[in-house]
């Protein structure tokens, strides 16, 4: 179990992740990363651009035609949530591989509960650097880390310092 056997973990969220949706980042995903590759695997990619068009316009619908923030509750709220944050993982996942588990040979993994993240390493350093490529992989869709909520764990403890008190 990587959660017992890692010496470092940390937590880490999304600040005010609903209501910092930019609408238009769900039509943007046919350009990012995750979509493009998903489109070489599928026939009729139009019909999912037809869909993310769809989304975009039913969410901000549900919110007086606002683009800054979704309406928490409704299904399509989730699986718009839901569909940005397989974007930043598929980013974070691609980073984790070239830069992190080949180059330093060593345990990063982490979990995501919607916008929550889990952290854990056999390195200490290793969280600074996944802390820091999340934020700039969440900036690419006008989202920010709450640096109020970070916590670190070491050897059972974990420390509720915010980060910027820490630097």
């Amino acid at each position: 179990n990587l959660r017992t056997s890692t010496l470092y973990q940390a937590k880490v969220d999304i600040q005010d992740y609903y209501n910092s949706i930019y609408t238009h980042e769900i039509t943007r995903l046919q350009n990012r990363e995750l979509c493009i590759d998903f489109f070489n695997e599928i026939e009729d990619k139009n019909k999912f651009i037809v869909f993310l068009n769809v989304l975009e316009q039913f969410n901000q619908n549900l919110n007086n035609c606002q683009t800054n923030g979704i309406v928490t509750g409704p299904y399509s709220s989730y699986i718009t949530g839901e569909l940005i944050l397989l974007a930043i993982d598929y980013e974070m996942n691609n980073f984790l591989k070239t830069e992190i588990n080949i180059k330093n040979k060593s345990r990063l993994k982490y979990s995501r509960f919607v916008d929550d993240y889990s952290i854990y390493t056999d390195e200490e350093n290793l969280i600074e650097i996944f802390i820091e490529q999340l934020d700039l992989i969440l900036k690419k869709y006008s989202l920010k880390l709450n640096r109020q909520k970070i916590e670190r764990k070491s050897q059972g403890i974990f420390d509720r310092t915010p980060s910027s008190v820490k630097k």
